[in-house]
């Protein structure tokens, strides 16, 4: 019997994208309005980061599941990181960033993917 992957239906990502949307327009809006001007810009650079990560990476496993262009895939996976480490390795170097506020700009990624696996559940 071969082994079959299991389809990941688009809506399913749109609505984890949705839910993360929202959680970041909170926080951000936040972190602007409750904490100092250079924390808040650092936190919105850290979502603005994650939101890159989201989307460069979308188009990518879309194609591993329509099993098409997996040399694509390959690629793109390889060099996307070199490529965001590059981008934050200059910016940190460029700009005055509070690396702890840019560092927990991460963090609403993994909330949203924890609202979004409980809502799936049902």
């Amino acid at each position: 019997m071969p082994l079959s992957i299991p389809r990941i239906k688009i809506d399913q990502f749109r609505y984890f994208l949705l839910i993360h949307g929202v959680l970041t327009g909170l926080t951000v809006f936040l972190a602007l309005c409750a904490t100092s001007r250079g924390w808040g810009s650092s936190f919105t650079l850290g979502q603005l980061f994650v939101w890159i990560s989201l989307l460069s990476i979308s188009l990518p496993v879309y194609l591993f599941f329509l099993k098409k262009n997996i040399a694509l895939l390959v690629g793109f996976i390889v060099f996307k990181w070199p490529i965001l480490v590059y981008m934050v390795f200059r910016l940190t170097q460029s700009v005055e960033l509070d690396s702890v506020a840019f560092s927990i700009g991460f963090i609403p990624v993994f909330i949203s993917a924890l609202v979004w696996s409980i809502l799936q559940k049902e």
